[in-house]
């Protein structure tokens, strides 16, 4: 297996779980949840997004081990403000480091959004950009996707081939036999819930296998070539690679304002049986705390500005 196949597989398997977790509280059912607790948890997170302003806090911490020329860690934290009321604004400062092949780098970065402004510093002074202009430049690389992002948001499948018609079958895959909810013992006056996922019987199922294995293969620059019983060995056969992974999202409700105040992510994937190397891994913990909801922020144009060129 080459090396570049072994970082598409991991790649896509943490985009699939990423996506497809969201979407498991659109099916009915409340996944273990009593019917009070699960509508508490969906409540705060509809109450906690349709904030128009919010402050926030994170820690993140990343190790990747056993990947020749790919040892990555990192530890960073930060802090910002989101308003959404009338124009947008954003800001966010991070402090720490992380370190790629022994050579550790600080991770000190500032972001501001006003409006359609986008303005960032990683220490060598301040630039900016439209947001469109940016995001353009973000999103370039689509074409090189064995999906098209677009064709997804539209529903429109119909220029997909083989990867269209494996999409449907979306419809019928029961996330409930691969998402698990259960609520925990409270934390500081705040109910704690804790979301788990069957990695390798997601990435494994019948209506899921095909479309992961057709977008490796499109990846690879191979996709057009595989059936869709083809696609689906390959996809059946890297999803029993991961019968040891975990993701995990754990999430803390103010039980007074039925707000969340902390979200964490937790993800290991064991990659021994990917890579071939002994304690090969990757742990990721995202660990997000949410305040002053609705409160008075202001995100100020910083000064001495100068404009990026972006996408041409």
């Amino acid at each position: 297996m080459t090396k570049q196949l072994r970082f598409v597989a991991l790649f896509v398997i943490l985009a699939f779980v990423l996506a497809l977790v969201p979407a498991a509280f659109a099916q009915d059912g409340t996944f273990g949840l009593s019917d009070e607790d699960f509508a508490l948890l969906t409540d705060a997170n509809a109450n906690s997004s349709a904030a128009e302003t919010l402050a926030y806090n994170f820690n993140l911490a990343l190790n990747v081990t056993g990947i020749e020329d790919a040892e990555v860690s990192a530890d960073i934290s930060g802090t910002g403000v989101l308003g959404l009321s009338g124009s947008p604004v954003f800001s966010m400062v991070t402090t720490g480091s992380a370190t790629s092949n022994g050579d550790t780098t600080p991770t000190e970065l500032e972001v501001r959004l006003v409006g359609d402004m986008i303005y960032w510093n990683v220490g060598e002074g301040w630039q900016g950009s439209a947001v469109e202009d940016a995001m353009s430049g973000a999103m370039g690389s689509a074409g090189n996707l064995p999906i098209n992002p677009a064709d997804l948001m539209s529903g429109d499948m119909g220029d997909m081939g083989d990867m269209g018609g494996m999409m449907g079958d979306l419809a019928t895959l029961d996330l409930s036999s691969y998402v698990g909810l259960e609520r925990l013992d409270d934390m500081d006056g705040a109910a704690h819930f804790n979301l788990s996922v069957d990695v390798a019987g997601l990435l494994a199922s019948e209506e899921l296998s095909g479309i992961f294995g057709m977008a490796l293969g499109g990846a690879m620059g191979g996709g057009s070539d595989m059936s869709p019983e083809q696609a689906a060995q390959m996809g059946q056969m890297f999803g029993m690679m991961f019968g040891d992974a975990t993701f995990e999202v754990d999430q803390y409700v103010n039980l007074e304002t039925e707000l969340v105040q902390r979200t964490v992510l937790s993800i290991n994937l064991p990659l021994e049986s990917l890579m071939g190397t002994p304690g090969a891994a990757v742990d990721l913990m995202f660990d997000i705390s949410l305040s002053s909801y609705n409160e008075p922020i202001s995100v100020e144009v910083p000064e001495n500005v100068e404009m990026a060129e972006i996408g041409g």
